[in-house]
């Protein structure tokens, strides 16, 4: 079954530029810390960390799902990360056989420094705009985001 776009060759070739845009911006903007500390960890570790920033308190289970690993392979993560000093297990308040995982102090800080990171990234990226061409990028982004997320689309 062949694709058949919808769009008009103009959006496309439009959408093609943008995403190559995307692609730049991505890389910029990967998942980072601070170099001494991205040779303690794997990218997998280091997703775990985002995850746990936004989402604290998962199991090793659902962290596994999210992020498509083996529950092998993220016990092997996890307890690294734990010897490590960058997360803590807890048991869970309504099931004291569930183990959750946090972020200790530490991981939280190393993951704070990393974003901050990210957004000096971006930020030097939209340095080459003017202030008004920054916020016409970013809301016109939001607001194409905000219209599809309304139609349902991913």
């Amino acid at each position: 079954m062949a694709f058949e776009p919808t769009e008009s060759p103009e959006s496309l070739a439009l959408a093609e530029r943008l995403l190559a845009v995307f692609d730049i911006v991505i890389k910029v903007t990967e998942l980072r810390l601070p170099d001494a500390l991205s040779e303690m960890l794997n990218l997998n570790q280091i997703r775990t960390m985002y995850l746990l920033r936004y989402e604290t308190g998962l199991s090793q289970k659902e962290i596994a799902e999210r992020l498509g690993l083996t529950p092998a392979a993220i016990s092997k993560l996890v307890r690294e990360m734990e010897h490590n000093g960058f997360v803590e297990r807890h048991p869970d308040e309504h099931d004291a056989r569930q183990m959750k995982l946090h972020l200790s102090d530490f991981g939280q800080n190393v993951v704070t420094h990393g974003e901050a990171m990210r957004v000096n990234a971006i930020a030097k990226v939209l340095s080459a705009l003017s202030l008004d061409e920054r916020r016409l990028v970013v809301e016109l982004l939001e607001r194409a985001l905000e219209i599809t997320q309304a139609n349902g689309d991913n």
